[in-house]
């Protein structure tokens, strides 16, 4: 049974807490993070009141994780050669690890990522850990080529300069879409296979933008209080979140939001931010995509562009990388694709 939110937050106003808070916000520059995002955030309630909750049930299937791997493959050499060699040569190299298993019901760990010797690091080589353990269903299919889109962006990871708090699945909701469309068109899944997927999508957009809402309200309160955080902080962030009525009737989930930064959590709103982002973007990217194949056989200019944006250097932002794949207009594009009211770029 959840706790009273007045008990959770009793148990939150500790000096402790305070400089955790602040050592927690400070570590992932979570004020400047709100400050970069604040642009999107009109789409993000335009795009929550118009997606509904509709969860999208996936297909079973009966495939082997060679199968599924297989199938990846040969959508990439399809997509593009230069970008299928690089996947399989990263595969291929002495410096990657794996832990994979076989489709099963619930699913496992699906990742992949770079660790990087140093000396701090636990590890005594630079190695990419590939971990593939899909649900055995058409979600399972997607997630692996999902995974495959990452290696893509192996050397921006190794660089140590993060881009995934901003763009970082913006290429692996790209190929999501591109991969389903593949897929659709070998007859491997059906138009109601594709259909599910992007409820699926659609759902878990819905669900993400919601958490990022939670940190918005829990910072700008935190915006509001004396820096640096201490005791009698953390109480006025109560007696705001409670008291003024731009934050009151959200009071409850502000107080989960702090619950949840208190213990440190993972996935607070900024990591849901790139999934948010990888969608808006890479499913106009898609449309695009769709549009070029459609008209010329050969989704050329796309793709360039797509390789393009791979190619940048890790620090890339979000504007840099919307105006790399989507050009000047990339809001009105966004409109367009979310059926949404956003400013037009120049």
């Amino acid at each position: 049974m959840q706790k009273p939110i007045e008990e959770v937050a009793k148990n939150l106003y500790t000096e402790e807490n305070a400089q955790k808070l602040e050592n927690y916000i400070h570590e992932r520059n979570l004020y400047g993070f709100q400050a970069f995002a604040r642009n999107f955030y009109g789409a993000m309630h335009q795009i929550d009141n118009k997606i509904g909750r509709i969860k999208g049930e996936h297909r079973k299937v009966d495939y082997s994780l060679k199968d599924m791997c297989n199938f990846a493959f040969d959508f990439y050499l399809d997509f593009d050669e230069e970008l299928f060699d690089t996947i399989v040569s990263t595969l291929h190299k002495d410096t990657t690890q794996y832990h994979c298993a076989e489709p099963t019901d619930k699913g496992g760990r699906n990742d992949v990522g770079l660790h990087l010797s140093g000396e701090n690091s636990k590890w005594d080589k630079d190695f990419l850990e590939v971990n593939l353990s899909p649900k055995n269903s058409i979600a399972g299919m997607i997630q692996v080529a999902h995974e495959m889109a990452h290696i893509l962006s192996e050397k921006f990871q190794k660089m140590k300069i993060a881009k995934e708090d901003c763009v970082g699945e913006i290429e692996s909701k790209f190929i999501e879409y591109a991969y389903c469309d593949y897929l659709l068109k070998k007859g491997i899944i059906s138009q109601e296979d594709f259909e599910e997927e992007r409820k699926k999508h659609n759902t878990t957009l819905k669900d993400e933008i919601c958490t990022i809402y939670q940190e918005n309200d829990f910072l700008n309160i935190l915006c509001e209080v004396d820096k640096p955080l201490t005791l009698k902080s953390l109480k006025e962030f109560d007696h705001i979140a409670k008291t003024d009525e731009r934050f009151r009737d959200n009071y409850g989930p502000i107080v989960r939001r702090l619950d949840d930064f208190m213990k440190n959590k993972e996935r607070d709103g900024s990591y849901f931010f790139r999934y948010v982002v990888g969608e808006i973007v890479g499913r106009t990217l898609f449309t695009e995509y769709k549009k070029e194949l459609e008209k010329t056989g050969a989704a050329t200019e796309t793709i360039s562009k797509f390789k393009k944006f791979l190619d940048t250097n890790a620090d890339i932002n979000l504007e840099q990388a919307a105006k790399t794949l989507l050009g000047e207009n990339y809001m009105e594009k966004i409109s367009n694709e979310f059926g949404i009211e956003l400013p037009k770029t120049k």
